[in-house]
């Protein structure tokens, strides 16, 4: 097909030149989100001619290479209609997301591409039929595209009907959708009709329809004058509105950019040595100013930094806020906060900025602002407060150790004392009633040693006392509930007052630690009920759960003020950290005249609820 390859030549250099002064003007003037889809799909559609050509230099038989790059041919073709679709939509709102649309845009572009080179390999043996099939789809899906792409323009006249270069780009956009209609019509009408076509249902429904297509497939259409005409009208007419386009954005920026520079004050000087950024930009996200130094930790110079959108130079997770930052400004005419930006190397900062929206003096409301770099401050804070949770813990750790410690103490000195001291005191008392049944002496003598077994036996009653205090025996036996219940019956008849212990649901045999801090949390805090409250009533409740042990101490009396005194009184401090210790919590509310409730929950350790051995199978 010798007019097939005029055909090619003629696209690829009449698109290449437009391509490329495209890409020229839009990386020298002004960047926008659509122009570049919009250049990326015609440089793809630049790349399929450019492949197209070097296929008409293979032999007509389908070698690997040749198949090869007919495949990517079609690739690159299918590649365009996203792309052209992604330019039209980014025109219509630049608000659009429309990088997460990538991937599935470019996937179903990489299906069709595979499923159109299949068939047209099946009939590489009929050129016509192969041919048809690999531009049939192409044809089809670039018509809706350009009819899609000239409904924007015409959304885009609407909002500004003084734009010549819109009027022209979407009219070509509406003649280039018709020059395709003539396309996609030939190739479909060349599967129907042409020579040994495939015979595809279609053809006897159109058949009994009535449909007559009589003139065999040879391609006349296609290098018809009007044609070629109307497709390098269309073209060209698509390309220049698009450098146009290009060109009155950047006129509409440089009033802004002269009103900032008219407005310099006689601090400037500062502004292009300091390291803080000074800028101004547009409601559009667009920087129309910025000071060099900042611009240089970026990894950028001045010019290359004001032709990347501002949403551009945002770390990811920021970039959605860029939307929400633009509408406060409008809104409040200020906005401040933190930003986390992008230098070239992809390194994240964090600057601290103060913006304020400015409207005098200006063609169009234009954003100025300061911001300072934070990394390093935001970094040793980080620092400061991982030291200092890392502190705290250790300080904890260590609380629990001496209270651990000071509990073995306890038990070893009462141990000494009940198993070493009372029992010589025990002895002496024996020997003193042996020297009693032994002597002869004088009454007087008797008496005195009656005097001195009572008094041992009165040392060794308190001995016995302190060791309980010390470290309660009764736990290590029967338990918590029947410990708690002994010690409140004691304090009770000691002082005078009414303790009501109740209990529920309370296993017999709790962790060895558990059993002595809940033990020591109730001591503590019915101690202070009686010495602080003025109260004669406490209620002591024991609650096991299947997660854990609570204890509640409540009375009614005078109160305090928890907030107050809480981090002042070593019993609160002595009953905090030994719930801590074993991973509870521990709470105390009051109020003056309103009583005290003490309350600790201590939880079965992960190894009991997730192991095998629940905490009622360890012995206390």
């Amino acid at each position: 097909m010798g007019f097939g390859r005029l055909m090619v030549y003629r696209q690829l250099v009449l698109t290449l030149l437009l391509v490329v002064l495209f890409w020229i003007l839009y990386v020298r003037l002004y960047r926008q989100e659509f122009f570049r889809w919009w250049g990326l799909a015609w440089t793809s559609f630049a790349a399929y001619l450019g492949i197209s050509a070097l296929i008409f230099h293979l032999a007509p038989e389908w070698t690997l290479l040749k198949s090869s790059l007919i495949f990517f041919s079609i690739l690159a073709r299918f590649l365009q209609i996203p792309l052209l679709v992604f330019a039209a939509w980014g025109m219509r709102s630049q608000q659009v997301r429309l990088r997460r649309w990538l991937k599935p845009g470019l996937g179903l572009a990489l299906i069709g591409s595979a499923l159109t080179f299949a068939v047209s390999f099946i009939y590489r043996d009929q050129e016509v039929i192969s041919v048809a099939v690999r531009s049939a789809p192409h044809s089809v899906g670039l018509t809706m595209a350009s009819f899609f792409y000239a409904f924007s323009f015409f959304e885009r006249w609407q909002r500004n009907r003084s734009s010549s270069a819109t009027v022209l780009a979407g009219m070509s956009c509406v003649l280039y959708g018709l020059d395709q209609v003539l396309y996609s019509v030939t190739y479909i009408r060349s599967l129907i009709l042409g020579a040994n076509a495939v015979r595809l249902p279609l053809l006897s429904f159109l058949v009994r329809q009535g449909i007559v297509l009589r003139q065999p497939f040879d391609f006349p259409l296609l290098v018809h004058p009007a044609v070629l005409f109307l497709e390098g009208l269309s073209s060209c007419g698509i390309a220049v509105g698009m450098v146009l386009l290009v060109m009155e954005s950047r006129q509409k920026t440089q009033p802004m950019e002269h009103a900032v520079r008219e407005h310099k004050d006689p601090y400037s000087d500062l502004g292009q040595h300091s390291k803080d950024l000074l800028c101004t930009h547009d409601l559009q996200g667009r920087l129309l100013s910025v000071n060099p130094a900042p611009a240089r930790v970026l990894g950028y110079e001045v010019e290359e930094l004001l032709r990347i959108p501002m949403r551009q130079l945002l770390a990811p997770d920021f970039r959605d806020r860029f939307d929400t930052y633009l509408a406060r400004i409008q809104k409040k005419g200020e906005a401040s906060g933190l930003m986390k930006v992008l230098t070239r190397t992809g390194e994240e900062r964090v600057w601290e900025y103060h913006n304020w929206l400015h409207t005098e003096g200006v063609p169009s409301p234009i954003v100025r602002g300061i911001a300072h770099d934070v990394t390093e401050r935001i970094r040793a804070e980080q620092h400061y407060i991982s030291e200092r949770r890392h502190a705290e813990e250790r300080l904890r750790q260590l609380s629990s150790h001496l209270v651990q410690a000071q509990d073995d103490e306890r038990a070893r000195i009462a141990r000494e004392l009940h198993d070493d001291v009372n029992q010589r005191l025990a002895v002496l008392a024996f020997h003193l009633q042996e020297l009693k049944r032994l002597s002869m002496t004088s009454e007087s003598h008797i008496q005195k040693i009656d005097t001195l077994s009572n008094l041992i036996s009165d040392i060794a009653t308190d001995i016995r006392k302190v060791s309980h205090r010390l470290h309660p025996a009764v736990l290590d036996f029967v338990g918590l509930e029947a410990g708690l219940a002994e010690f409140c019956d004691e304090f009770a008849k000691v002082n005078g007052m009414n303790i009501e212990f109740v209990q529920h649901e309370v296993p017999r045999k709790l962790p060895k630690q558990m059993t002595l801090c809940l033990y020591r949390v109730a001591q503590e805090a019915v101690r202070n009920a009686q010495k602080h409250s003025g109260c004669r009533q406490v209620r002591v409740e024991l609650i096991g759960g299947r997660n854990g042990i609570r204890l509640r101490v409540s009375d009614s009396g005078a109160g305090f003020d928890a907030a107050s005194v809480r981090g002042d009184t070593l019993g609160l401090v002595s009953m905090t950290e030994r719930v801590r210790s074993l991973g509870g919590e521990f709470l105390v509310e009051s109020r003056p005249g309103g009583g005290t409730t003490v309350e600790a929950r201590v939880p079965f350790r992960e190894e009991w609820k997730l192991g095998r051995t629940m905490p009622w199978e360890e012995v206390s």
